[in-house]
């Protein structure tokens, strides 16, 4: 597939402490050093999708070797978010790379990468699979792919049902490029107000939730979706940590993954996003054997995040 999707309004937590790595139970590693766990910026070359205006890496942390990769031109960001109060114009970064119709490989004219960040990005984006392994064919062999996933039960798609895998699967199939009428209507007419505190203590009251849009508005945005071809900026997907563990297992088990999960961070409590970090297999890995080993991680990563529930 070539195309990637990105978030343009995004949920930026300043700072957060972990209390417990599943892997490897360190304390207090706040939310910057999670992302880049498996990353040396100062010594790598690598690439931050959709930055906007609090990028990862800065260009300084990144010794000049970070790119910013973004759907569109700075200018046109910056015409975007001119009344958006909680976006500062002045930070937003200057974009290296504007991926159009092109393909990251395109782009990016065949170079490989030490790494890739999206932080609330793969919410957004039609095609998961294909968006996955695109970042695949820029990383170098075990080039880390870091993700940040916002959890829908502490977000506003608290009342969107999860994700399935049939839905992931049909989209790969389908090629999709953009969101569809059912998933921009879902987005609108669910997305509502949530206190995550109050998510986490188990206090809200569903039917008093205030939502962000009314119905007809929804139905209005679907059925332009439906008839145009406007993009709609929406979140195409919901995740929880245990979704999305489950649904990397069945990419897995289609060989349709090229990536082993390495490290993996459950939601923090009165948190809403929680963090996941791939690592690229090496291109000339005999696949078959190594889904066991992809299997294998996933596997670890779930008893780890079930026992650190109990």
């Amino acid at each position: 597939m070539k195309f990637i999707n990105k978030v343009l309004s995004r949920i930026k937590i300043s700072s957060i402490r972990l209390k417990e790595s599943n892997f490897d139970l360190n304390i207090g590693i706040n939310r910057k050093q999670i992302i880049l766990k498996k990353i040396k910026p100062n010594l790598q070359e690598g690439l931050e999708i959709g930055p906007l205006c609090n990028p990862i890496v800065t260009k300084n942390e990144g010794n000049g070797r970070v790119w910013y990769v973004d759907l569109v031109s700075t200018e046109e960001l910056k015409d975007k978010y001119r009344n958006d109060p909680n976006v500062f114009l002045k930070n937003i970064v200057n974009v290296d790379f504007i991926l159009g119709k092109h393909s990251l490989s395109e782009l990016l004219k065949s170079n490989f990468y030490d790494y890739v960040i999206a932080s609330h990005v793969i919410e957004h984006v039609p095609d998961m699979i294909s968006w996955i392994n695109e970042i695949g064919e820029v990383l170098k062999d075990k080039g880390i792919f870091s993700l940040v996933i916002p959890d829908k039960r502490y977000s506003f798609d608290y009342l969107r049902e999860l994700s399935s895998p049939g839905m992931i699967i049909e989209a790969f199939l389908r090629h999709q490029r953009q969101p569809r009428s059912r998933e921009i209507f879902d987005h609108l007419a669910s997305a509502c107000v949530v206190d995550v505190i109050s998510a986490w203590n188990g206090t809200i009251d569903k039917t008093s939730l205030i939502h962000y849009h009314n119905l007809q508005l929804a139905f209005d945005k679907a059925k332009d979706g439906f008839i145009t071809e406007h993009y709609h900026d929406v979140h195409v997907n919901t995740f929880t940590p245990e979704s999305f563990l489950n649904l990397l297992e069945i990419f897995v088990k289609l060989n349709l993954f090229d990536f082993d999960l390495v490290d993996f961070y459950d939601t923090i409590p009165n948190t809403l996003e929680f963090f996941v970090c791939l690592e690229r297999i090496p291109r000339n890995s005999n696949r078959d054997k190594h889904i066991l080993v992809q299997l294998d991680c996933i596997n670890r990563a779930r008893k780890r995040l079930n026992k650190q529930r109990s």
